[in-house]
């Protein structure tokens, strides 16, 4: 009688396919992993762009003045200062977008999030106050968007933290936030230019018709300036509407050494990049510590 013999994998066999695939794998995860990095930065990057855009409609509508974001009252020289409500950019520029999904950057996590972390503020480490994120009892709010229903999907209750900030109403993104008015509409920012005091052009509520290189001058960014998001870079946005990636070291040199030359200046010797833009002469804020 013929014996009939059943082929199959023996065990070696098998483990040497699982160790070729598991081989496999790890070489691929890292690409795959960039890959998925690179699409989240390509998508911030869209958004800061339609950010952009926007802020060149509300230009338009506003009579050449560019989008206000309150800051903290200052009774001293009666010009408000940071800490800024970042918040403010969905207020200002909800007519235009009606999309909240715009305000978010995919790849802020954790400590990167203005939302996720406590530290809203990265120039004052003001813990808890959600300065990125609109509260139920802020004055604006109440007046505008819950009394004119900007946004009925959400309970102000309901929808609320422990600290009464709206988790769905929030913004990732920094809005440039530089300079302040008096009450005379004047900029409170003066700084000593080839020997003579100026006043620096606003670009925070200022007209673009002051500000001499519109191309420079940063509309929005990825929030915190110590916190890169994207592979050790952040996007910012320009009055121009284009955008760019840029390091650390490019956009705020932390700690530049006699021997490397700083990195921040942009084409007329500005920095850090807050202020680019804002005098041809340029000037020089000095280094900042990242921590």
């Amino acid at each position: 009688m013929r014996s009939i013999r059943l082929k199959a994998f023996t065990l070696i066999e098998l483990l040497v396919v699982v160790a070729i695939i598991a081989l496999l794998i790890a070489i691929l995860l890292p690409s795959l992993n960039r890959a998925r990095e690179q699409a989240k930065a390509a998508v911030c990057g869209s958004n800061l762009h339609q950010l952009a855009l926007t802020t060149g409609y509300y230009v338009d509508e506003y009579n050449d003045r560019l989008p206000y974001i309150r800051g903290t009252p200052n009774a001293g020289n009666g010009c408000a200062g940071a800490p800024y409500y970042q918040s403010d950019q969905i207020f200002n520029f909800w007519i235009y977008l009606k999309d909240l999904s715009i305000f978010v950057c995919p790849s802020a996590r954790g400590p990167t999030s203005t939302l996720e972390t406590n530290l809203d503020v990265s120039d004052f480490d003001i813990p808890g106050v959600g300065y990125y994120v609109v509260t139920n009892a802020d004055e604006r709010y109440l007046n505008e968007g819950f009394t004119r229903q900007y946004w009925p999907f959400i309970d102000p209750v309901a929808n609320a933290d422990s600290q009464g900030r709206l988790k769905d109403l929030y913004t990732e993104y920094w809005s440039n936030d530089y300079g302040a008015a008096d009450s005379q509409g004047k900029s409170c920012v003066q700084i000593l230019i080839n020997g003579s005091l100026r006043r620096v052009p606003l670009v925070n509520g200022g007209r673009v018709s002051a500000l001499p290189l519109p191309n420079y001058t940063v509309v929005m960014a990825d929030a915190f300036h110590r916190e890169n998001r994207h592979s050790g870079a952040k996007n910012v946005s320009f009055l121009d509407g284009h955008v760019q990636r840029m390091r650390q070291e490019r956009i705020l040199d932390c700690n530049p050494t006699p021997s490397r030359p700083v990195q921040d200046y942009d084409g007329f010797g500005n920095r850090p990049y807050w202020a680019w833009g804002l005098t041809r002469e340029g000037f020089d804020f000095g280094s900042f510590p990242c921590n």
